[in-house]
């Protein structure tokens, strides 16, 4: 019996343990499963070694009703310094014949998009990071929550 507690106890320590390579992991949701073109997400984290290598992702969840195959973003990364750098990326969510991509569940699709992989960052200090979508629609239905993930791969 002790043998099994302590397999259970190990097993839900790693299932739920932290994720200690993870500098950021947060979602923002959306009002009424609709992002609003005026609607601006910010994430804000710190660097705390420039030496480091890390990957970044944007986490888009959508429903069914999202009326598009892709979804271009607008991110604004605001660094230590006053530094400012704007990218544009094409987040592919459905293949060619329409069908969702990603992982679902019930009527919600996850995708993981890299953003930037394998980049250093090049000061230490505050970053504030900003999303806003770039598609011709003023006010997109369908997008649930957009997320950030950064992680520390060495």
């Amino acid at each position: 019996m002790k043998n099994v507690s302590l397999l259970l106890f190990v097993m839900l320590f790693a299932f739920f343990g932290c994720d200690r390579n993870s500098v950021l992991d947060q979602y923002s949701s959306m009002s009424k499963e609709q992002w609003h073109m005026d609607s601006l997400k910010h994430f804000q984290f710190n660097i705390d070694d420039s030496l480091a290598i890390y990957s970044m992702y944007l986490n888009i969840r959508n429903t069914g009703e999202y009326g598009y195959s892709n979804l271009i973003i607008f991110a604004d990364t605001d660094l230590p310094g006053e530094q400012h750098i704007r990218d544009t990326i094409n987040c592919i969510l459905a293949d060619d014949k329409g069908e969702w991509l990603g992982s679902g569940f019930g009527s919600i699709w996850t995708n993981k998009i890299p953003y930037k992989t394998r980049v250093r960052f090049p000061r230490t200090g505050k970053y504030e990071l900003t999303l806003q979508h770039g598609m011709r629609e003023e006010e997109l239905e369908g997008i649930t929550d957009i997320g950030v993930r950064i992680e520390k791969l060495n």
